[in-house]
């Protein structure tokens, strides 16, 4: 949806990499503070798409 001028996306690094067009990618640099993130998961969801275990 980004590439089409709906709005923006926060990727890792990794994905600058991929052939895209419309899009432009910009480093965060100098990020004293952690990023809060929150996903939410559909009830209805396979277990291999969402899953409840976390990082960190």
């Amino acid at each position: 949806m980004a590439g089409q001028g709906f709005g923006i996306a926060i990727v890792g690094a990794a994905t600058a990499l991929l052939p895209t067009t419309g899009v432009i990618f910009l480093p965060f640099t100098d990020e004293a503070e952690p990023v809060a993130f929150t996903a939410v998961c559909s009830a209805f969801a396979t277990p291999k798409t969402c899953s409840t275990s976390r990082a960190g």
